[in-house]
């Protein structure tokens, strides 16, 4: 029986440019208590660089602490709510990470991180038509993130549709780097799916003799696609 594969880390986006170039202070009623936030020293900008910087050490208690501070210096700016809800995913918390999605989604709709941290959700859950649609909606403007497309690929799988999936995992395939061992666990996932498909539509290199999928999706690409 193929074992559903877990999530992965979350994805560290491309450094997002800001307004804030000093100390910012939100504007009234931005905060909770309806008051002004504190003067800081550092820069919401600078505490979202600080939580990737954390995040990728290991250190998610911070890297939580530090957006949490970048999202209450600069609680306008979407894509810090959606690496937030894309670090609750990697502890665990649900409802905290789809709040966030959902919020950063208010903001603008175009939010690639958060229809991607939504299509996880609901793989997650188990729906599979619905994480589709999250996957295609994050590749319109991301169309070279391998992540996306490997699961992309691994909903296809498990909705029975596995041309999608094949399609999807040669795609996530072409993008990752080649000498990237994160490659092989695509490959992996290619051998499960080709295997489904009709002998004719198997690609030439495929060897489909007991296949394994992996265990964990790859770990994602870092940077601009």
């Amino acid at each position: 029986m193929t074992n559903k594969p877990l999530p992965p880390p979350p994805v560290k986006p491309t450094p997002a440019k800001t307004t804030s170039q000093a100390a910012f202070i939100p504007a009234e009623g931005s905060t909770p208590d309806n008051t002004p936030a504190r003067v800081s020293r550092i820069t919401a900008e600078q505490y979202y660089m600080r939580s990737l910087k954390h995040y990728d050490e290991g250190d998610l208690e911070n890297a939580l602490l530090d957006i949490s501070e970048a999202i209450y210096l600069d609680p306008r700016f979407g894509p810090y709510y959606s690496t937030r809800g894309m670090y609750y995913i990697t502890r665990g918390e649900v409802t905290g990470a789809a709040a966030d999605f959902a919020y950063a989604l208010k903001m603008s709709r175009r939010d690639w991180l958060a229809h991607y941290g939504m299509g996880i959700l609901k793989y997650k859950e188990g729906y599979m038509a619905e994480a589709l649609l999250a996957f295609d909606t994050a590749l319109k403007f991301k169309p070279r993130r391998p992540e996306i497309w490997y699961y992309r690929a691994a909903a296809a799988f498990y909705n029975n549709d596995f041309e999608r999936a094949s399609e999807s995992i040669e795609k996530a395939l072409m993008y990752f780097p080649a000498n990237d061992k994160r490659t092989r666990e695509a490959k992996l996932w290619k051998k499960e799916i080709d295997g489904k498909l009709p002998k004719k539509e198997r690609t030439r290199e495929t060897d489909t003799t007991n296949p394994r999928p992996p265990r964990t999706p790859p770990k994602p690409i870092r940077g601009k696609s």
